[in-house]
């Protein structure tokens, strides 16, 4: 692997404890999953298909919301 880094994570079915896990150390305040018809998608929207997750024929776009450090320290 020439020496790159790896991160293990937990699996989980639950996408939204899934994507927390996967962004450790982070401190996520909270993940909203919507579920999307392929069939409802823009051109723009399935040319950038490879960025999102797709389950059985849905797209499933991710809203993730991060804790800022610096502004809780104020």
């Amino acid at each position: 692997l020439n020496k790159e880094n790896i991160d293990c994570i937990e699996y989980s079915n639950v996408p939204e404890i899934y994507i927390t896990l996967a962004l450790a150390p982070a401190k996520i305040l909270s993940v909203e999953i919507k579920k999307i018809p392929i069939e409802e998608l823009s051109a723009e929207e399935k040319e950038s298909i490879q960025e999102r997750f797709i389950v059985n024929n849905h797209l499933q776009k991710a809203k993730v919301r991060l804790l800022d450090i610096e502004k809780s320290k104020a």
